[in-house]
């Protein structure tokens, strides 16, 4: 397994929706994991929460306490 297996797998097992950067707010899901195939250090585990009202009702990953 690779980096990108493992993360992929803990998230998974742990209740998780994908990766977050808090300080730009910007995410990837499960479903779209790593797209450039680097995991950013600073990247926290996150659930899906609704995005900003720009978003036209998109789902965003974050805080599951912004929800």
């Amino acid at each position: 397994m690779d980096v990108k297996e493992i993360v992929k797998k803990y998230l998974e097992e742990n209740g998780y929706d994908g990766l977050w950067l808090p300080d730009i707010y910007c995410g990837c899901p499960l479903s779209d994991f790593m797209p450039c195939d680097q995991p950013e250090m600073i990247c926290e585990a996150g659930h899906k929460i609704p995005c900003n009202d720009k978003m036209d009702g998109a789902t965003c990953i974050g805080k599951k306490q912004d929800i």
